[in-house]
C-alpha cells in the first residue's frame, strides 16, 4: 500500500495522522507500507519539526515509520527537504512516484 503525504504539516494535522497510520499499520507486518512525502510535507523529515501541526504525533510515530515501512520517499527536488533527522529515504521523481502508484494496489491521500 502507497500512502502519499502532500498537506502542510505547517498548516493541518494531516500529515501527523498520515503517518502515526501508516506506522501502526507498518507495524502490523500484514501489509506493506510505503510512503512518499511530496511538497510542504517532507518537513516532516527535516530536523526542526517543533512548529508542525501535531509535532508530538510526529516525533513519537515517525521513527516506528522508518523501522516498519518497506519504502520511504520524498519528492527529489523538493524546496522543503533539508538534511534528514536520521530518517533514510529515498529521493524520487515525479514521473517514478506517478509510476510507482499505478502498480499499486491501494494508495492512501494525505
Amino acid at each position: 500500500m502507497l500512502i502519499v503525504i502532500a498537506s502542510d504539516p505547517r498548516e493541518t494535522h494531516r500529515p501527523a495522522e498520515a503517518i502515526r497510520v501508516a506506522a501502526g499499520l507498518a507495524a502490523l507486518g500484514s501489509v506493506d507500507i510505503e510512503v512518499c512525502f511530496c511538497q510542504a510535507a517532507a518537513l516532516v523529515l527535516g530536523p526542526k519539526t517543533d512548529d508542525l501541526v501535531d509535532a508530538h504525533i510526529i516525533r513519537d510515530h515517525l521513527p516506528l515509520l522508518a523501522q516498519h515501512a518497506k519504502r520511504i520517499c520524498a519528492e527529489s527536488g523538493d524546496p522543503f527537504l533539508s538534511e534528514p533527522k536520521g530518517i533514510d529515504y529515498q529521493r524520487i521523481g515525479l514521473t517514478e512516484l506517478a509510476q510507482w502508484a499505478a502498480r499499486q494496489r491501494n494508495v492512501i491521500r494525505f
